[in-house]
Formats: structure tokens, C-alpha cells, sequence
């Protein structure tokens, strides 16, 4: 057998190819390829657009159509979104293919150029032959499978020609899902405690509402003059302590907890002030 033609890893190729040899693409090509041997898309190939050839082996990335007079053959490594026309189709463990395939024994190529090369038709059979062969060495399971199988199939085919459509599709943001029910009960838990806060300041709230509206802070001064409160002490509590707390103090010593803040600060002076003397 002939040695292939190689289109290199660097090569990027835009319209179309045409032959009569084996062909590998390792780089990119945009276009038509019309073969009339065996068209291999090698890892990390690119290959866009429409393939016709005898046998099409893909282990890189194919977008596009491909037609194969033989059979289409799918590595694990291969990535196809391609609609696949063909009489036998070969797709190993971990490819993924996304579109239409279509089996059946009309599924030969209609080019001109291969209408010569198909009248001698011993040729084309010892080279599957040795290419079967070959898939043996590197996929010893799935030898038998491509070597006896392959003839009976074009014989039933051929009585009664059959037509299959398959879509496969692959799916892999499956573990996106997963964050969801961790997030609703924090979200719960968050709401719960805003709610508990919202519902202990709404008391303060209201009691300080409810001393502001006692219309007795003008006598402050002569408060402070008469009950000798230190001055300093009794701004030290205006600025530290709140309506609230002052009035936890009161309670802590059975006083009255009722009165403006001064008049709140003023008792608790004076009730330190006794206790002290």
C-alpha cells in the first residue's frame, strides 16, 4: 500500500481536496474532500465542511457532512457534530457524535472520479482486508467485530435496504444542578434571622417613641442643679447607653422605668450615688 498523504499539524488548507490516495489530515482543513480511498481526521485534525471517500476514520474534530462508501469509523478520541451517511458505522467507547446517521447500502459516494476506480473491485477489498487488520493490532476487541459481521451486513442490506436515523446528543453540565438545594435552606436560614432582629428592634422602637412624646426635656438644668448629678457622669450615660439599657439598669435595681432618658439617667445617678454613700 501506498504511503498516505500528510497534511501537517501546521497546515490550515480553505476549498477543496481531491485524490486517489489515502489522506491524514493533522491540521485544519475548510472545504470539500473527495476521496477514493480512505480519509483519516488524526488527533488534534480539524476538518469543516463536506467528506466523501471510501473509508472515513475520525479521531480528531469533524463539523460538516460525511458520506463513506464502506463504512465511518468513530476513535474514542473523536468529535463530530456531522450528519453521517454510510453502510456501516463504527463508533468506539468515549466518542461523542452529535447529528443524523444514516445506514443503508445506497449510501456511496456520487463522484466521477471513483467511477474508474470501482470496476476493479478485488483491490479495494484486500486493502479493507489489510486495514481490518490494522484496527486489530490497535483494538484487539473490537477486531471480530468489524472483520465478520462487515459481509453479512451488505448481503441483508442489499435484499432489503434499510434506513435508520439516530440523534445522539451529549450532555456534560449535568453537576451544575447540584449547588441548588444548598443555597435555598442558607437563603432560608437567612431570612429567619433578619425576621428575629426586625422583631426585637421593634420594641425599642416603640418605647423610644413613646418617651419622646413626654414633653419634660426643657427641665433637665434644674434637675441636674437640684439632685447634684455630676455632670460628667450624666454625659457619659447620654452618650453610652440607650432607652433600652437604662431602663434594664431600673429594672435590675426595682426602679421605676418610666420618664424621659435624662429623667432615666438622673434615677440611675442617684440610686448609685445612695448606694456608694
Amino acid at each position: 500500500m501506498a504511503d498516505p498523504t500528510i497534511i501537517g499539524a501546521q497546515t490550515q488548507i480553505s476549498g477543496r481536496i481531491s485524490g486517489e490516495t489515502d489522506v491524514a489530515v493533522e491540521g485544519r482543513v475548510d472545504g470539500t474532500i473527495e476521496l477514493t480511498e480512505t480519509l483519516t481526521v488524526a488527533p488534534g485534525g480539524v476538518v469543516t465542511g463536506t467528506v466523501r471517500a471510501r473509508q472515513v476514520i475520525i479521531e480528531g474534530v469533524v463539523d460538516g457532512e460525511v458520506s463513506a462508501e464502506e463504512r465511518v469509523i468513530l476513535r474514542a478520541t473523536a468529535r463530530a457534530v456531522a450528519n453521517i451517511l454510510a453502510p456501516l458505522i463504527e463508533m468506539a467507547d468515549g466518542a461523542q457524535l452529535r447529528g443524523e446517521i444514516n445506514i443503508g447500502v445506497d449510501a456511496e459516494v456520487p463522484t466521477a472520479s471513483r467511477t474508474p476506480a470501482r470496476t476493479a473491485r478485488p483491490m479495494p477489498v484486500a486493502q479493507a482486508s489489510a486495514r481490518t487488520s490494522t484496527s486489530t493490532v490497535s483494538r484487539p476487541t473490537r477486531a471480530p467485530v468489524i472483520s465478520s459481521p462487515a459481509p453479512p451486513t451488505s448481503t441483508a442490506a442489499a435484499s432489503a435496504p434499510v434506513t435508520t436515523t439516530t440523534t445522539t446528543v451529549v450532555v456534560e453540565e449535568e453537576p451544575e444542578a447540584e449547588p441548588e438545594p444548598v443555597m435555598e435552606p442558607v437563603q432560608a436560614t437567612e431570612l429567619t434571622e433578619i425576621s428575629e432582629v426586625e422583631s426585637e428592634t421593634e420594641p425599642v422602637a416603640e418605647e423610644e417613641l413613646q418617651v419622646e412624646e413626654e414633653p419634660q426635656v426643657e427641665e433637665e438644668p434644674q434637675v441636674e442643679e437640684e439632685l447634684n448629678v455630676d455632670p460628667e457622669a450624666f454625659l457619659e450615660f447620654e452618650e453610652d447607653y440607650t432607652v433600652k439599657e437604662l431602663k434594664e439598669q431600673l429594672r435590675l435595681l426595682d426602679l421605676p422605668v418610666s420618664g424621659t432618658k435624662s429623667e432615666l439617667i438622673e434615677r440611675l445617678l442617684q440610686a448609685q450615688a445612695q448606694a456608694e454613700s
